[in-house]
């Protein structure tokens, strides 16, 4: 009986130090923990620093470090500090001042070395115009995947690799009748194909004719049919402007001729329909076709395309040769 007392005595103090334990280890880890919230929250609220931040406060000195900072950035510092804990005496900020970028910029090759604009297909609508572009460069043309180094180009879209990219950033900004206009670095560079037979013909917008006559001012309004005005100029008659996009491929029979000598290519008129507008305009068997407002006709299909996309325009000039003698017509179109 005596024996069966201890045992319970002894397990109850055995309790009893077990629970002390745990209530010491507990309060030391409180303790713990309070030390560190003091040490790395400061009791003031968040209103205090930024009272005496932008107040101006007098300087906080360093006890440790033997030196102060200026009110603004001791705040700062201090807040930063018991936010994550960093000691804001440590070290000094630094203050890394840029000057002027002096690296030299990377020399773009001239455009003009890079690439040539061999043909513009010109249309009334900006989404259908594009060009023949060819570049002269063989690291373009071995990003084209073995194509052809002539790739057509419409309006807005990228050179090829490597050129799409800085510094060129190469795209097509703007196509005109006889003009195009490329993005090339940070400025726009302007190239003008070859124009007529020789290759050097004036572009449209730098055409100027001055005081030039306009021959068909005696007519306020295109007659139903095609007038002769004088030689070289005709006016385009109502009824006949929708005969227009016909004249080649119908009335007229056409081959494309591929001169030796290296020069251009032309249309050669092989047949004319009879009684046709293209028979009245006066085109004959043998004539060649090399331009029409000075954009060279080099196949049958381009210009067809060409002339059914223009079908609007204040005058067409074609530029002919026949028996050796080159010569122009101007045929007027008015509402």
């Amino acid at each position: 009986m005596n024996l069966r007392v201890n045992i319970r005595q002894l397990k109850g103090l055995i309790w009893l130090g077990c629970a002390g334990l745990f209530l010491w280890d507990g309060w030391t880890f409180w303790e713990i923990y309070e030390k560190k919230q003091d040490d790395r929250y400061d009791s003031r609220p968040l209103g205090h620093f930024e009272e005496q931040l932008f107040r101006g406060a007098g300087e906080v000195p360093s006890v440790e470090r033997g030196r102060s900072l200026p009110p603004e950035e001791a705040y700062v510092a201090l807040w930063q500090a018991k936010v994550d804990g960093t000691d804001p005496y440590d070290k000094a900020p630094v203050v890394v001042e840029k000057g002027p970028d002096t690296a030299p910029k990377q020399a773009l090759k001239k455009i003009d070395d890079v690439l040539e604009v061999g043909l513009i297909f010109w249309a009334t609508d900006p989404a259908r115009r594009f060009v023949a572009v060819e570049y002269k460069e063989a690291q373009a043309a071995e990003a084209m995947d073995g194509k052809t180094r002539r790739l057509h180009l419409s309006q807005g879209e990228p050179l090829a690799p490597p050129y799409d990219e800085p510094p060129y950033d190469g795209r097509i900004v703007a196509i005109d009748q006889q003009t195009v206009t490329f993005q090339w670095g940070e400025d726009e560079q302007v190239i003008t194909p070859g124009l007529g037979r020789e290759g050097t013909g004036v572009p449209v917008a730098d055409w100027k004719p001055g005081d030039m006559r306009d021959p068909t001012e005696a007519y306020a309004k295109a007659p139903a049919e095609s007038v002769y005005v004088e030689e070289g100029v005709w006016l385009i008659g109502s009824d006949d402007r929708k005969q227009l996009g016909n004249v080649l491929g119908e009335q007229l029979k056409v081959r494309t001729r591929h001169p030796s000598t290296g020069e251009r290519s032309f249309l050669e008129i092989t047949d004319v329909e009879e009684g046709s507008l293209a028979f009245k305009y006066g085109a004959k068997p043998g004539m060649k076709i090399i331009s029409v407002n000075s954009i060279p006709m080099t196949s049958q299909a381009a210009a067809i395309n060409w002339a059914k996309a223009n079908p609007d325009l204040p005058e067409y000039v074609v530029k002919y040769e026949h028996q050796g003698v080159e010569k122009t017509v101007t045929f007027y179109n008015k509402p």
